[in-house]
């Protein structure tokens, strides 16, 4: 319990030092560790104006690939349970970007609402804290993102799944000062 208010007291400071701002909207196609590829939504504070993204049946306030805003930002990584979306905290990633975070959401391979293929095997239990680390490794790669993500703010939040897995993610990213909530 005492993590979770650490977290929300951190992330509640952190937005409103950040102050508000416009939410961008993208989908990033990742290699994923275990094999093949990974879809990578994306949510980036910007300087336009508010619009509406309709992804699948959601409906949310973003604007479709704008702009990054100048500077840096804390990274949030969101991580979906068991037969989950990318898009399903997206109402929290709106407004953490809103708030002056980038935030990324893979749609895990092989346990998402697509494709059920890998629920329950191994490869996809030992899998979600790799590709958790790939996510963070590509974005601090990537020529767009690289030079706005504050690597000394990297966090990540999940349900289900990912709860029992998170304790792997932060060995894999120890070399980056993290901020870790497990919630079971």
């Amino acid at each position: 319990m005492k993590k979770i208010i650490s977290v929300i007291l951190f992330l509640s400071l952190s937005c409103v030092a950040a102050g508000a701002s416009g939410v961008g909207f993208t989908h990033l196609v990742m290699d994923d560790p275990v094999g093949g590829k990974m879809r990578v939504s994306m949510w980036y504070p910007t300087d336009e104006a508010g619009g509406t993204v309709k992804a699948g049946p959601f409906v949310f306030s973003a604007t479709k690939d704008a702009q990054l805003k100048a500077g840096k930002f804390g990274l949030v990584i969101i991580s979906h349970g068991t037969g989950g979306s990318d898009l399903g905290h997206r109402n929290i990633a709106v407004e953490l970007a809103r708030k002056g975070h980038i935030v990324a959401a893979p749609l895990h391979p092989r346990d998402n609402y697509k494709d059920s293929s890998g629920v329950g095997k191994q490869s996809v239990m030992e899998g979600r804290p790799l590709q958790l680390s790939a996510t963070v490794s590509s974005l601090l790669s990537h020529e767009k993102w690289k030079k706005h993500i504050n690597e000394k703010q990297i966090g990540a939040f999940g349900f289900s799944l990912v709860a029992t897995q998170f304790y792997r993610y932060l060995v894999l990213l120890q070399k980056y000062p993290t901020l870790l909530v497990t919630v079971k």
